[in-house]
């Protein structure tokens, strides 16, 4: 018997008991999960402090905010939720916000609808909540400076998991641009803010709809060109901004539900559960929908890497916080070993035993992907989509490697000095 499968039995042995002493199913993957509150506000962390299935916020993040004037960054409010969220051992993602729903005012600063050399900056809906102009390229251009002036103020707190940006979709009543320079100019924002932050950080797009693609195959076409777009950078990906589950294979609600799981492994995977995903008809039981149906749906049919939940009570503590406390570590992930290709020795882990930073060489294996990481006992910790990853914090013992390249996946492991 090849060591390198040896090594796999042993871990299933110790994965045993761990993962299947329980009746539900296993979930075929371990997301990250994080509470989700519309505001920039960290004080409601105070619920997830001691939780372990919750691993931080994702907190709302407006223009304006960081940058009421013109070329006058204040990142005061942004430095104290980091801290804070540092002080209790947990991560934060900013949703950045350039758009305004429900009649609300524009988030963006008055410069950039005042200035002529923006055209407007915004563009209006009857009720007058706006949209960002992405199709004007002096828009995306200042939005770069804005993202790099973000990522060298920000971009390296220990407490900074990711950014994501908002919704592709637009007015679908009154759109006034050319969607091919839309897409282009998203597709500058992902280029753009992936550029400004180190690849520990991830960036995701929210897409759900593309006014002006013309008939639906050529509107899922244009969002698929955007992911597939987000698959040429580290840890960057998309999502959408509600998770509703769909069994229709042409749905109303938010089409790139039909090929996101095709991105499984390729993109960083996204979505979050907001206020009317909460309590609706399950279309498949016809009952209410239940946090634990969510929950497969995001991870089983979607492929979701990150799951955001928002804070709508008593939805959250009565359903959501029991539902992941059951499922806590209940994920076949990558182990899956009759699907793992094994001779470990084929891949170079290095330095092994490992104080501070593991490093991955896969040579004939195949081009890097990503690389899952699991404690002795079978508890998944955490993706990394770099072939370089940190382990300082981790306490000393081994750990199992699950190393995805474009050619299968291969199990190693190293020794935390």
């Amino acid at each position: 018997m090849k060591p390198a499968i040896r090594l796999v039995i042993f871990f299933l042995i110790l994965l045993g008991n761990s993962f299947y002493s329980a009746g539900q199913t296993l979930l075929t993957k371990c997301p990250h999960h994080y509470m989700l509150v519309f505001r920039t506000d960290v004080s409601s962390i105070v619920k997830i402090a001691d939780n372990p299935d919750f691993e931080g916020m994702q907190i709302k993040l407006d223009w304006k905010t960081i940058e009421p004037e013109k070329d006058r960054f204040d990142f005061a409010l942004v430095d104290s939720i980091l801290d804070v969220a540092d002080s209790y051992g947990k991560k934060i993602v900013f949703q950045f916000q350039y758009k305004a729903f429900n009649g609300a005012p524009p988030v963006v600063p008055d410069y950039l609808i005042t200035d002529p050399y923006y055209e407007g900056g915004v563009s209006f809906y009857p009720d007058s909540s706006s949209t960002l102009k992405l199709w004007i390229p002096a828009v995306t251009a200042r939005l770069d400076s804005v993202f790099s002036a973000m990522g060298s103020h920000f971009g390296d707190h220990p407490a900074l998991e990711g950014i994501n940006l908002p919704e592709s979709a637009t007015n679908s009543a009154e759109y006034d641009y050319d969607v091919n320079e839309y897409m282009k100019g998203i597709m500058a924002n992902i280029e753009n803010l992936r550029n400004a932050f180190p690849d520990s950080v991830f960036v995701v797009q929210y897409l759900n709809w593309l006014p002006g693609s013309g008939p639906r195959d050529s509107l899922i076409a244009n969002l698929r060109t955007i992911a597939e777009f987000t698959t040429q950078f580290e840890n960057t990906g998309f999502g959408g901004p509600d998770n509703k589950i769909q069994t229709d294979p042409n749905p109303t609600y938010t089409p790139v539900m039909t090929f996101q799981y095709e991105f499984d492994g390729r993109a960083v995977l996204a979505n979050a559960t907001q206020w009317n995903d909460y309590g609706y008809i399950n279309p498949y039981t016809g009952e209410i929908v239940t946090a634990e149906e969510i929950l497969r749906y995001s991870v089983d049919s979607l492929k979701d890497n990150y799951i955001f939940w928002l804070e709508r009570e008593p939805y959250f503590s009565d359903e959501v916080v029991p539902t992941l406390e059951q499922y806590r570590g209940r994920c076949t992930d990558s182990l899956s070993y009759v699907n793992v290709i094994t001779d470990a020795g084929l891949i170079d882990i290095f330095p092994n035993p490992s104080q501070d930073m593991v490093n991955l060489k896969t040579g004939d294996t195949g081009n890097f992907m990503s690389v899952k990481l699991y404690s002795a006992a079978g508890m998944y910790i955490n993706t990394y989509f770099s072939d370089r990853f940190p382990v300082a914090g981790l306490p000393r013992g081994p750990y199992l490697l699950i190393i995805q390249t474009d050619k299968g996946q291969y199990a190693g492991k190293f020794v935390k000095e």
